[in-house]
């Protein structure tokens, strides 16, 4: 799924909401997935030739990114500490690109003129990239304007999320969705690539509601996000855009 950037913002903002739980399950998603394909890509090497026989491994995998995989295990075990059981989820990651990330990075410059926000954008940028498990990488020459309001925000990640084949929008904005009303996007021009076709944008509220049916949704402790990520000026040198980078391959 796509958060849009007001979701993400909120994500740093308020460490301890809704916002930054969401984040932690969509975090435990990419590492559990990327776990799950190293593990694939392990078995293949064994069954198809001796170690060290070059094969057809994505880039990132724990078979050539030793440094990725290490640090992949330990934010997983940190994360299944921090998630009910029955929250536990693979099926449940982030999508972003670089418009939507220069659009969170917007929202903090505006929200540390208006309201004395204490955040780096480019940290919290870091920090949030280093959870998705898809990323656009390229630059859009112009943005179709899916709400027909003009809204920057919400037609950046609806188009983040038609190009990553993400089937969700989760958003604050009321140009995207209205609060209890889903609304379904189809591509307005033909000259990219679309993989399912269509997005939906759901409210926010009406996500968390709907998971909190399932499982105890407010019990996640999203502190986990500045062990793994962290925004704060104490954070490990260690922890930085490289790894995104080597994790998480362009698409």
């Amino acid at each position: 799924m796509v958060l849009d950037p007001v979701v993400l913002v909120n994500t740093a903002k308020v460490p301890d909401g809704p916002s930054a739980k969401l984040l932690t399950l969509l975090a435990y998603g990419r590492a559990s997935g990327y776990l799950d394909e190293g593990a694939k890509a392990e078995a293949r090497l064994l069954h198809h030739g001796r170690p060290g026989t070059p094969l057809d491994l994505q880039h990132g995998q724990p078979s050539t990114n030793g440094d990725a995989r290490a640090y992949t295990v330990a934010a997983h075990n940190a994360l299944v500490q921090s998630i009910p059981a029955q929250g536990r989820t693979s099926g449940l990651c982030l999508a972003i690109s670089k418009e939507l990330i220069d659009r969170v990075v917007r929202r903090i410059g505006r929200l540390r003129d208006t309201e004395d926000l204490e955040l780096d954008a480019g940290i919290v940028a870091a920090a949030v990239s280093i959870h998705a498990a898809r990323w656009i990488s390229d630059y859009w020459d112009s943005m179709p304007d899916y709400t027909q309001t003009g809204d920057a925000d919400a037609n950046v990640s609806i188009h983040t999320a038609l190009r990553a084949g993400a089937p969700l929008v989760i958003t604050k904005l009321q140009d995207a969705c209205e609060p209890q009303t889903p609304k379904m996007y189809y591509p307005i021009d033909s000259d990219q690539h679309y993989p399912l076709g269509a997005t939906r944008a759901v409210h926010f509220d009406l996500l968390i509601h709907a998971l909190c049916q399932d499982f105890d949704f407010h019990a996640i402790d999203a502190s986990v996000l500045e062990q793994i990520a962290p925004t704060g000026t104490q954070r490990p040198t260690a922890i930085s855009t490289t790894t995104t980078r080597s994790s998480h391959p362009a698409i």
